[in-house]
């Protein structure tokens, strides 16, 4: 582990940990088991923010490359990766704008993760076909979203007119994330769906008190056993609706 000064190890386990027990942490535990592993596995992480998934695939062993247009969310991530005794070469990050990013022409991975990005950016078909040449013929596309059917949001989140970080449409049916999928040369093959009743309830909670970021977190670490308790027990409750959806597709044959 790289020596740091003992407050900038504080605030990266809280950075960790917040993660850990956040209302969607079991959520993001279930996908990460999904990624694909092994040694020579090639992951690339577009809209990889922090860089939780991009981490978790590293874990998982082979190399990552994530990619971000927030230099300061970038700079987290590596502290995170560092901290983490991850190699640079291991877990690469990359600033670039989505909307005109392009993969290199001799890259091609196994494995596209595009968790809670599509949401963001008004020509999502354009960054799902600019990214398929870069997958390898039998690798897997990830790809989360919010769950428009789930209703969360509706009193929460208004949607944004132009593309200034916050969602330009509530997410997706899974109808429609596989249509579009299907659309830009993909064939799902899997489909799952996270964030239940426990999940939900816990993120209800949380918006109702409107506590700042960092007294949240305190009270997230603080409240470690309490909230994961109550997320995996409420989880079993019977809900019509999970919060995320998730399509697994990988690339379509050729016409």
């Amino acid at each position: 582990m790289p020596e740091l000064p003992i407050g900038h190890r504080l605030i990266l386990l809280s950075r960790r940990w917040g993660l850990a027990v956040s209302p969607l942490a079991r959520s993001r535990r279930w996908v990460s088991r999904l990624f694909l592993g092994g040694l020579g596995t090639c992951t690339l992480d577009l809209g990889c923010g922090d860089g939780h998934y991009a981490l978790a695939a590293a874990r998982r062993g082979g190399r990552v490359l994530g990619v971000s247009n927030d230099p300061r969310a970038l700079e987290r991530a590596a502290q995170l990766r560092d901290f983490c005794g991850l190699a640079p070469d291991q877990v690469e990050f990359q600033c670039a704008d989505l909307r005109a990013w392009q993969p290199a022409p001799d890259e091609q991975y196994d494995q596209i993760l595009l968790l809670a990005v599509t949401e963001h950016l008004l020509d999502d078909a354009g960054l799902l076909r600019r990214v398929r040449p870069a997958l390898k013929p039998d690798g897997l596309l990830f790809v989360s979203a919010p769950n428009r059917a789930c209703g969360l949001q509706e009193k929460r989140v208004h949607v944004a007119r132009e593309e200034t970080g916050r969602h330009v449409r509530h997410g997706y049916t899974f109808e429609q994330l596989e249509a579009l999928l299907a659309r830009c040369g993909y064939e799902p093959v899997d489909r799952r769906g996270f964030g239940w009743f426990g999940t939900q309830a816990t993120m209800r909670a949380e918006w109702a008190l409107s506590l700042p970021s960092p007294v949240l977190v305190a009270v997230r670490v603080l409240g470690f056993l309490l909230w994961r308790l109550l997320t995996a027990v409420l989880d079993r409750v019977p809900v019509r609706e999970p919060y995320l959806l998730m399509v697994i597709a990988r690339k379509a044959a050729a016409p």
